[in-house]
């Protein structure tokens, strides 16, 4: 007699009802989770690990920022003179252009009795007007400021700050009324 052959497909499992091997097999899948989900968790190498609620991320921003402000030029409407900040500004209203150069000083913690001599030669190159204005500056912040007429072609405003002998010139374009 001839015994029967059973084909069994591939990827496919027997059934044993022996308790014996009901349990290796539950163990067995217990431990292909485990190692499953610690497959999972594992992550990529990296620099350096995050918690949540680190602040490592903004100080690296903070830190970018801070190198960005000081490599990057400033406008030409602002310099620093003589231990002073210099801004240009200007406001056009109606035919008068009000022109000003505040001043600021840079060691805040410096003698009370600190003072400096300015000066200040504005310049509209496009029409060739000229107003001065000349101060002292005692105070932590100042302004020293004029007028000049406005006629609608002045594109550019240029101020020669003398603070104690040391000049810079300092450019500001005008916006119209």
């Amino acid at each position: 007699m001839r015994h029967p052959v059973l084909r069994i497909k591939k990827g496919t499992s027997s059934y044993d009802d022996r308790p014996d091997t009901i349990i290796e097999e539950r163990t067995a899948e217990k431990s292909e989770q485990r190692r499953a989900s610690r497959e999972i968790k594992r992550r990529p190498l990296a620099l350096f690990r995050l918690r949540r609620g680190s602040l490592l991320p903004i100080l690296i921003l903070v830190l970018i920022v801070a190198v960005i402000m000081r490599v990057v030029p400033r406008p030409a409407s602002r310099a620093n003179i003589g231990g002073w900040h210099a801004s240009l500004q200007a406001r056009v209203v109606g035919d008068i252009l009000y022109v000003g150069v505040g001043f600021t000083r840079l060691d805040r913690h410096g003698a009370r009795d600190f003072q400096s001599f300015a000066s200040v030669v504005f310049i509209a190159p496009d029409t060739g007007q000229q107003a001065e204005t000349t101060g002292i500056l005692e105070e932590s912040r100042v302004a020293l400021r004029a007028q000049m007429r406005y006629t609608g072609h002045e594109k550019t405003l240029r101020a020669l700050v003398t603070i104690d002998g040391q000049s810079q010139t300092l450019f500001l374009s005008i916006r119209g009324p």
